[in-house]
């Protein structure tokens, strides 16, 4: 839900600065609670996108969370940013966009959103959709890093969450039936190849593949 009086008071830091982004502090019940690292003196009055993700590199936490963003709806236009057509996820590579595209942001200080969380919702998701969605977020993310032409900052950031993905990826696998397994693998060959090479870089498959052998034979 929203904070009493939130809203007046993003409408004015709108008129004041026109960022095409703001950063706007939250709460929520899952960890971890806050997203106060957000807000370091160091960073919360520098528009510098550059500097906000070079501070979400040293720190390794980046926004994960849509709800997080106060976004200008021509700079999602412009820039073509949308949700992709995946079940869990798509937040990460939605937000990901929208950090690295960015020209400047603003900082709303005060709490703006507090997040429930529920019972049955889609972020509990297993099985193969959520595996196909993983499977997705990633695929997205690895194209976007390179048809962009990025810092070596940016760059980073986007390898993070490339491993972070990875690696919710891998836990949905685990508890893969191998006709799902091999279901992934026939969705898209060259996608799962790229994976694959990606894993062994990271060395994710020789550390599963010792005791779940079925893992390495989908892949």
């Amino acid at each position: 839900y929203l904070y009493d009086g939130c809203l007046k008071s993003l409408w004015k830091l709108i008129d004041d600065s026109l960022p095409d982004v703001i950063i706007g502090r939250t709460y929520k019940e899952a960890l971890p609670h806050t997203n106060d690292y957000l807000f370091d003196k160091c960073i919360v009055n520098n528009r510098n996108s550059g500097q906000l993700l070079k501070h979400m590199n040293k720190i390794n936490y980046p926004i994960v969370n849509c709800w997080s963003c106060i976004v200008k709806a021509e700079f999602l236009k412009s820039n073509n940013i949308r949700f992709i057509g995946s079940t869990i996820g798509e937040d990460q590579y939605f937000v990901m966009q929208i950090l690295c595209l960015m020209k400047n942001y603003a900082s709303f200080n005060s709490v703006f959103y507090y997040h429930r969380n529920r019972a049955g919702t889609l972020a509990s998701l297993t099985g193969y959709l959520g595996a196909y969605s993983y499977l997705a977020v990633l695929m997205n993310m690895m194209v976007f890093k390179r048809i962009n032409q990025f810092s070596l900052e940016k760059k980073q950031f986007i390898d993070n969450r490339i491993e972070s993905v990875l690696g919710s990826l891998v836990l949905q696998i685990i508890f893969l039936e191998k006709e799902d397994i091999s279901k992934l693998s026939i969705e898209d060959d060259l996608l799962f190849g790229e994976l694959r090479n990606k894993l062994m870089e990271l060395k994710i498959i020789k550390k599963w593949g010792e005791s779940n052998h079925e893992i390495l034979v989908g892949l």
